[in-house]
């Protein structure tokens, strides 16, 4: 997951972020998203945990032997912001990743789910 804020001419710039999801060492899944001149790095890096977890939870409905996910970020202000859930800038991304991690928790008491 990386998101990155880029300059277009003087006046305009974008922001977006991407997950890819691996399994095995293989790419099984990468999306790229814009969201556009008004939302800022921080709202992208949580956008992209939000759509890795969701899309890594979808994929273990196919490999039925995964059950470890495992999510490489590289905002330390994000995975703070995700493992708690005090009023912040981000709730609603925070709580939409908290609320699919959980499900996918409580589904099968093997499954673990590891953030870094």
């Amino acid at each position: 997951m990386d998101s990155s804020q880029k300059s277009i001419g003087q006046r305009f710039q974008r922001t977006g972020t991407a997950a890819v999801d691996f399994h095995q060492g293989n790419e099984i899944f990468k999306q790229k998203i814009s969201l556009g001149d008004k939302a800022e790095i921080y709202n992208a890096e949580l956008t992209g945990l939000v759509v890795g977890v969701r899309t890594a939870i979808s994929k273990t409905e196919f490999l039925p032997r995964v059950h470890h996910i495992h999510i490489f970020a590289d905002n330390v202000s994000t995975i703070k912001t995700i493992s708690d859930l005090k009023p912040c800038q981000g709730q609603l991304l925070a709580y939409t990743f908290y609320q699919h991690m959980l499900q996918w928790l409580q589904k099968n008491p093997v499954n673990t789910l590891r953030v870094t």
